[in-house]
Formats: structure tokens, C-alpha cells, sequence
């Protein structure tokens, strides 16, 4: 069932305009897919504000009266954050790109994913440059007629014969063609005679890949036939592969959008069990979708005829094969089944059952899944579609089958999925709340067609862009660098690395930049282990190679950067903290090249540039790798080893040990004033490092454990209670957003983010004053560990949508492409 808390939830008060009630509404959306309308007396509300939950009041200290007694805090008010113009003022006129026309030309509309991403594309709640001119189907065998219905309120819908919500067109594709700029077309694997005939005018077709299989590459292989220039999309990196080779470099990736709407519930629980005629004890293993062969749906009821007593299989969806298919169910759980029709409630029926089961050998991009990892029901599924991708950037999503599952397998992932709850359901839906959204989807489905049409960069003509730093070493500059590389940017050529010396260098961190591109270096040594490219100049190479570098990690000028012509480059000058080292580092930076791109982790970042660039600066979060934050090892598993049990609270520090700016020992002083069941956790190295373990052995005793830096940052954020950073300064602190995302309690300073952040979110950690005491330490830490709030959800949430990797690399790439180039 989808989580009950405020993070996707914004007060909004009626106004007597019933369309800017609208606007409002849509301006939100985005971000809060929650909104509750606070409806005033006599405040009239369109058709579209009626869907969304409305509460009577009779002004606005009364909603806040509502929001104290049903929500544990305050939730924003967009009329608190977005006032109304006043009467008098000048209205700016908003500029808007002149409307793109979108045709639809599609096999047909029958029951499944391909319709229903369609008509989830035209109730987007979000303002765009897109209209709607039309759909033109070929076939109506098996047409969805509520999902037709729908869609024809948006747009008007030919075919050849007339039916109930379809109107009759000579030539529908004609039809269609004329009033668009631009088609859509998907589905269509045989030449059609009457298509053949159709005049395109040479406008733009776009190309979409919705499986991996024969049919999938089949049909782009006959709509590239079609039309003028093509654009290549796919709803998903698997589907990518139904593509020639030689046009994968040019598809874009676009996730479908879901309706979250339809994955909440209407009816409750018990009901619709009871509907079923199980109890709450019965495991209720589920296939929602198609009945057709291809998806192999008889897997849940072979895992429930194999589990026997306590399970049963629920089928819901309709399809070519039904009549065959549902009386070889029937046979193999007997009356331990339930079939039925497809229904539009599907939110009900998820959070009702305990587990679904998808078998399927391929899909594109299944969006049942999106849909049950949305409502919170746990899956079991083959790594088909979307699955290994987002598996493989946020760790395990799905109790997985592998393509040549067995019976036994099949019946222990069913076991395991329905054992009870589970961080993997509960990850899986917040990496759908992300992922999925129907309005993200929009807006990318306009840039993609709008980049195909005005801004195609042909792959010679990317950007080149290299990276001067201090070292190799393992840090949050270095970890910015590789998550930027692992996205990729498709107007972007990375053209190497350049570091200073071996000084800390971490072989790991460079085999993780070297899958992107090479690492140079003026002189060799031991520490670089043969994976260093040695040249006599590495600044020179690099720029020799370069359109841009981005030059970060000195804070004095040396003789091999002066002797370098910084003129033939655009540089990037970056404040990766707000302390001094960074003021010079800046300064220093600044020094080389008349042409410079100014860029800041965070707001607090842009105080550390000369103050009249300050304006010039861009601010860009790090993106966040959220594979790293989930678990690979239990709790368990990490605490026996460390000889901890579980009434133990674990304080950890985890980053450099460096006594200068980190102030690593504040986790052992905690640990050391709340004495017996607390215990001390050091992961990492640095500079200091003997003196910070001598330090913390002094402070705790036999209390402490000390690991080495590791990838698997998430399997020890799920075993301590907290962490500690009580830096005196901090850019953009890594360690606190791998926390966030871990849902791991934070104790902090008030550094990096967190003040231009808080102000808008809430309080997002506990916190210690800088320099603080023993006692301000541990009373911070004991907060943490004892506190039942949702500070960690908060923060988990804020994580995912402001240190998003994708959108890290999307301004990155738009900084270097259309940002203000300082002239110095």
C-alpha cells in the first residue's frame, strides 16, 4: 500500500477562479503528486480539480487546524510560497516555445501496456508545449473500449470502421498526418497498403521500442520506412537492443509514466480478500495483466499448487489466450484460485494481494511492475524490461527469477516475497515514486522531440571535456567525477584525467575512471600500478585534447599548469566546500585561461568566489550513485562480525581521517560520554590516520571497530544507528547524502547543504553547534538513535529528488552547452 506521510503532500486553498485553482494545481504536481485541495465556501472546482482530495474549510487558519490534527507536522502551502500577483502589478508576459502537434499512428488500442502509456501521457497533470492531434488505429480487434473512451476526451481517435469512441476516416493515418507536425508511431510490423498510400509530407516519425523481442525489432525496422527524420526512443536500456546497431548511440530512454492514482486503493484490504474468499493468513499470489502465452502467466499458479494450503493464486486481465488459459489454472490450484476481468481499481487489488509474480522471457518496460513497485506489493520477476537497469543503479529491487527458473526456485522467491515486510518493497517504491512519474515523462518526451528536431548533436560534434585534479584519491570530488562519467552525457566527450601526483592514489577509483577515459600523469610511480598514462606534461595533454577542463585541487600556481596555453580551453572553476582551502583553490584556478564556467556545489559554495562573479556561478548538486546506499550484506551479518549485538547502538564516522577539517573524533567522543551499549564505527583513511585510531582507542576502549574504505558504503549504513560529521565546513558532503538515501540517522554540523535546504524541507538531521562539546555530541547522538520521527524518510526523500544522478549530468551538460562563459 503506498506509504501514509507528507513528503509528496502540499496544501493548496481554492480560489474563486476555477482555472487558476487549476494552474496551481498543475504547477505542483512535479514534485507533490499528493496535493489536498482546501476548498472555501462557494470556490468553484473544474472537472480535473474534482479528482483530487478536497477538504471543506473556512479559510486558511482552519486547514491549518486540519493539517495539526491529521498530519504529525506542517506541510507547505502553495499559497504560502507562490503568492497571488497584486492587482496593480505589470504581468510580465511569459514566453512560451510555439506548440508541437503530436499524431499518434498505432496498430491498434486493445488491453495492455502500449495504450495505457499512451493515455497516461495525455492526463499528465503537467503544463507543456505539446498538443494532441490525434490517434490513427488500424485495427479495432480487441479494442479497449474504457481505455479508448479515455483518450478520446483528449484527442479524437480514427479508424477505418467506425465504433462506439472511434470516428471514421477514409485514410485515419491521412487524417492524423495533416493535423500533426510530428508522428508517433509504434506497433506496426506489416506494411499497410492503405499507410503506403499516405503522404507524410516529409514530416519528423518517432520510433518507439516498448519490448526486446522479434515483434519489437520487427516494427522498427518497417515504420523507419515512413515519413522524414526520425526520432529514436525506448522505454527502457533493454529495449534499446530491438534497434540496429548502428542507431543504439541515438535512441533516448524514456521510462513510462504511471498513473499513481490508479495504485492507491479505493476499497479496503479486507474487503477485497473477503471479495476473494481468503483470509488475512492466505497468501495471495498474483498475475495482473495480458493472458497471453508469451508472458508465461501460469508461473504463479504452478508456485501455488507447489506451496499447497495457505496460498492462492489471483488472476486479474483478459487476453487472446483466456479461454484457454484460465481452465489450466483452475486445474492447477482448483479452488484455490480467483479470475478476473481487468479492472480499473487496480490499487485495490495490489494492496491486497502479498505478492506478484511476472515470468515473462521479455518485456520492454512492464508496467504492471512500475505499478505494484508504486502500491507497495512485493514482486517476483525475470530480469526483463527495466529491472536489471534500475537494479543495477539502486540496488535490488525485485525477488528475481533468472530466465531458466526452476519449480523450486520459483516457489522459494514466492515464499520470500510473501514472508512479510520487506526494505527491498519498501526501496522499490521510492525508486518508483522517482522513476515513473507520468509528468517526467512528458517533459522528456518533449525534449526528445524537440532536441531531435532542432538540436540533434551529431556525435563529432560533441563537447570534449577533461579533468584536472589534485589526485586519484578516493573522495567526494573524485566520486562527483565518476558518477558523471557512469551517466554519460550524450552532447559530451570525455577526453581524460589529469592528476597532480600518486600522493593517496586509490587503484579502485581509477579502474572506475578508466572504463570512461585515460589518467595522466607527469611522472610515474609504484602507487599507479601500470593504470596511469605518463607524458611529459599531463595539463598540456589533456588540453591538447580538450574543449573544456575543468581545473580543481591546488592551491598555488606550479611551474607544468603555467607553462600550458589555458587560452585554447573554456575552464570550469568549482567550489567543492565554503572554506578557505576553497577561496584559494578558486583564486588559483581562476588564474588560467581568459574563459571560465563557474559552478558551485551548493548555495553556500558561490561566497567563495570573488563577489562580482558570485552571480555568475551555477549551482549543481552532486548526483548521488544509489546503488552504493543499499545493503549487500545484512545488519546481522555485519554486527555478529564486529562482535556487536543488537541492543548495541552503533555511532559511526565514515569519510577521511583527517583531524584538520573533518573533526573525526566527535563519533568516539559521543560514544565515550553515553559509556556501556553504545560503540564506535571508523570506516575509511587519510592523512591523520594513525593519530585519529590512536585517538578513538583512547576515547572508547575496547568500544570501537575499525574497517577499511569500502564500496559497500550501504551494508554499513544499515547496521550502525547514526552517523557523525561534524566538519567545521563542508561543499556538498557525501557521506550525508549516501546517508540520507540509506534512511541512516544523521548527526551534523549545520554545514554544506543542509541551511539552504532545511528552510524549505525541515530539519533533515540532528543537530551539533560547530566545535561542539562532548555533551552536545552525545545528546545529539542519543536523539538519533531513540527518535521515532520521519526525519530519515524526509531525508531519504529529499536525496532522491535533489542528488538525482541523471539530473546531475543533464546541467552539468546544459552549464557547458548554454551557460554564461566569464571572460576574465
Amino acid at each position: 500500500m503506498i506509504k501514509k506521510n507528507t513528503r509528496h503532500v502540499i496544501g493548496i486553498l481554492t480560489t474563486e477562479d476555477a482555472h487558476l485553482t487549476d494552474q496551481r494545481l498543475k504547477s505542483v504536481l512535479h514534485n507533490y503528486p499528493r496535493p489536498i485541495l482546501f476548498k472555501r465556501p462557494g470556490d468553484p472546482l473544474s472537472e480535473f480539480a474534482q479528482q483530487f482530495e478536497t477538504i471543506e474549510v473556512a479559510d486558511e487558519a482552519a486547514a491549518n487546524q486540519v493539517v495539526q490534527e491529521r498530519f504529525k507536522g506542517a506541510i507547505p502551502f502553495l499559497e504560502q510560497t507562490v503568492p497571488d500577483p497584486e492587482p496593480d502589478a505589470d504581468p510580465v508576459p511569459e514566453v512560451k516555445p510555439t506548440p508541437i502537434r503530436v499524431g499518434f499512428i498505432l496498430h491498434g488500442l486493445a488491453f495492455g501496456g502500449i495504450s495505457r502509456v499512451i493515455l497516461n501521457m495525455l492526463e499528465a497533470p503537467v503544463n507543456h508545449g505539446l498538443e494532441w492531434a490525434g490517434i490513427a488505429i488500424h485495427s479495432l480487434n480487441h479494442l479497449d473500449q474504457d481505455v479508448t473512451e479515455k483518450i478520446s476526451r483528449y484527442c479524437p481517435v480514427y479508424s477505418v470502421q467506425e465504433s462506439e469512441h472511434t470516428l471514421q476516416a477514409e485514410n485515419p493515418y491521412q487524417a492524423v498526418i495533416d493535423r500533426a507536425d510530428v508522428i508517433y508511431m509504434t506497433g506496426i510490423v506489416d506494411r499497410i497498403p492503405l499507410l503506403d498510400f499516405t503522404e507524410f509530407d516529409g514530416k519528423p516519425v518517432i520510433l518507439s521500442a516498448h519490448g526486446q523481442c522479434e515483434f519489437s525489432r520487427s516494427q522498427i525496422e518497417t515504420i523507419s520506412q515512413y515519413g522524414g527524420q526520425k526520432i529514436y526512443l525506448a522505454v527502457s536500456q533493454s529495449a534499446v537492443q530491438s534497434y540496429p546497431a548502428p542507431l543504439r548511440d541515438q535512441v533516448r530512454v524514456i521510462y513510462n509514466g504511471i498513473n499513481y492514482s490508479r495504485c492507491a486503493p479505493l476499497l479496503d484490504r479486507k474487503a477485497v480478500r473477503a471479495s476473494w474468499g481468503i483470509d488475512e493468513d492466505t497468501k495471495a499470489v498474483g498475475y495482473l495483466g495480458r493472458l497471453a502465452y508469451d508472458k508465461r502467466p501460469m508461473a504463479a499458479a504452478e508456485a501455488v499448487q507447489e506451496l499447497g494450503e495457505g496460498y492462492h493464486a489471483v488472476y486479474i486481465g483478459n487476453g487472446y489466450a483466456e479461454d484457454n488459459l484460465r481452465p489450466q489454472i483452475r486445474q492447477l490450484c482448483g479452488d484455490r484460485c480467483t479470475i478476473l476481468d481487468k479492472t480499473e481499481d487496480l490499487g485495490s487489488q495490489l494492496a491486497a494481494l502479498d505478492c506478484l509474480v511476472l515470468a515473462s522471457p521479455l518485456e520492454g518496460g512492464p508496467m504492471i511492475v512500475a505499478e505494484a513497485w508504486l502500491a507497495g506489493c512485493p514482486v517476483v520477476s525475470t530480469p526483463v524490461g527495466m529491472i536489471p537497469e534500475l537494479e543495477a543503479q539502486h540496488g535490488k529491487l525485485t525477488y528475481q527469477l533468472p530466465q531458466n527458473y526452476s519449480l523450486d526456485h520459483l516457489v522459494n522467491q514466492v515464499r520470500a516475497a510473501t514472508s512479510g515486510h520487506s526494505q527491498i518493497t519498501e526501496w522499490a517504491h521510492e525508486v518508483a515514486w522517482q522513476t515513473f512519474n507520468p509528468s517526467r515523462m512528458v517533459v522528456d518526451f518533449e525534449r526528445a522531440i524537440r532536441d531531435g528536431i532542432l538540436k540533434t548533436v551529431p556525435r563529432d560534434d560533441r563537447v570534449r571535456v577533461g579533468f584536472a585534479i589534485g589526485s586519484c584519491s578516493m573522495g567526494g570530488v573524485s566520486r562527483g567525477i565518476i558518477t558523471l562519467l557512469d551517466q554519460g552525457c550524450p552532447g559530451l566527450q570525455w577526453s581524460g584525467v589529469a592528476i597532480e601526483g600518486p600522493g593517496h592514489f586509490d587503484p579502485e577509483t581509477a579502474r572506475l575512471i578508466l572504463k570512461h577515459c585515460p589518467i595522466y600523469a607527469g611522472q610515474d610511480h609504484p602507487n599507479y600500478q601500470g593504470l596511469v598514462t605518463i607524458v611529459p606534461n599531463q595539463y598540456q595533454q589533456l588540453v591538447d585534447r580538450s574543449d573544456v577542463v575543468k581545473l580543481w585541487g591546488t592551491i598555488q600556481t606550479r611551474p607544468e599548469l603555467d607553462q600550458v596555453d589555458w587560452d585554447r580551453v573554456t575552464v570550469i572553476t568549482a567550489a567543492h566546500g565554503q572554506c578557505e582551502w576553497t577561496r584559494l583553490n578558486i583564486d588559483v584556478s581562476l588564474k588560467y585561461g581568459k574563459r571560465h564556467l563557474l559552478m558551485s556545489v551548493s548555495e553556500g559554495g558561490r561566497k567563495c568566489f570573488p563577489e562580482d562573479l558570485r552571480d555568475q556561478v551555477n549551482v549543481i548538486y552532486n548526483g548521488l550513485d544509489f546503488k552504493r546506499c543499499m545493503a549487500q550484506r545484512s545488519r546481522h551479518e555485519l554486527r555478529e562480525a564486529w562482535n556487536v549485538d543488537e541492543e548495541t547502538a552503533l555511532v559511526a564516522y565514515l569519510g577521511r581521517f583527517e583531524l584538520g577539517g573533518k573533526n573525526p573524533l566527535a563519533a568516539a567522543q559521543a560514544v565515550d560520554q553515553l559509556g556501556e551499549k553504545y560503540h564506535a564505527v571508523y570506516a575509511g583513511e587519510g592523512v591523520n590516520q594513525d593519530e585519529v585510531i590512536a585517538g578513538v582507542k583512547e576515547l572508547c576502549g575496547g568500544r570501537c571497530t575499525f574497517l577499511p574504505r569500502t564500496e559497500d558504503v550501504g551494508s554499513i549504513l544499515a547496521a550502525v544507528d547514526c552517523i557523525v560529521l561534524a566538519s567545521p565546513s563542508e561543499g556538498c558532503p557525501q557521506i550525508m547524502m549516501e546517508a540520507f538515501a540509506a534512511q541512516c540517522p544523521v548527526v551534523s554540523t549545520r554545514v554544506g547543504f543542509l541551511p539552504e535546504l532545511e528552510p524549505e524541507y525541515g530539519k533533515l538531521t540532528y543537530e551539533v553547534p560547530f566545535d561542539p562539546s562532548p555533551a552536545d555530541l552525545a545528546a545529539a547522538v542519543k536523539r538519533a538513535v531513540l527518535d521515532k520521527d520521519d526525519l530519515t524518510g524526509k531525508a531519504c526523500a529529499v536525496a532522491l529528488q535533489k542528488f538525482n544522478p541523471r539530473r546531475y549530468a543533464r546541467d552539468f551538460e546544459d552549464m557547458i552547452r548554454n551557460g554564461t562563459v566569464v571572460t576574465l
